[in-house]
């Protein structure tokens, strides 16, 4: 029984709400709101019926997300989180994509890889140097 919470942090392509919430129900305000001031952590704070998982959707884009991710807004939000939940899950764009994720991977204590396919060496070790980490944990799945 511990508590998670999990984060949306891709601004680019954000699916987390779309898998976890009913078809059709869309958050009126999500992280990109609370990190402007819009919006209360806990009016973002969304719930999964089936699972009782704490969310925090992206609901609007942003026009700098790496900027919006390394914002001191964000660095706050995590500190309030961590006093709530036992594990917080961030999830981000692809590694190799963009540099939001090597952003957030300096605020997060461990890193979960997660690809498709079996990555060349080289590959690897150009996701860690991305991420600027000693800790990344692997793990193939299938899209």
């Amino acid at each position: 029984g511990k508590k998670v919470l999990l984060i949306d942090c891709d601004l680019r392509r954000p699916s987390i709400h779309k898998m976890l919430l009913a078809p059709g129900d869309k958050p009126s305000a999500g992280l990109v709101e609370h990190l402007a001031g819009k919006a209360s952590f806990e009016e973002v704070l969304c719930q999964d019926a089936q699972t009782n998982l704490a969310f925090v959707p992206v609901v609007s884009s942003s026009i700098n997300p790496t900027e919006v991710l390394g914002s001191a807004q964000m660095e706050r939000m995590l500190a309030h989180a961590r006093g709530l939940y036992d594990l917080i899950v961030i999830d981000c764009a692809p590694v190799l994509a963009v540099t939001d994720p090597r952003v957030i991977a300096q605020r997060g204590d461990e890193i979960l890889l997660l690809y498709d396919g079996i990555p060349h060496p080289k590959t690897l070790l150009l996701m860690r140097s991305k991420l600027c980490t000693n800790t990344i944990y692997l793990s193939r799945v299938r899209s």
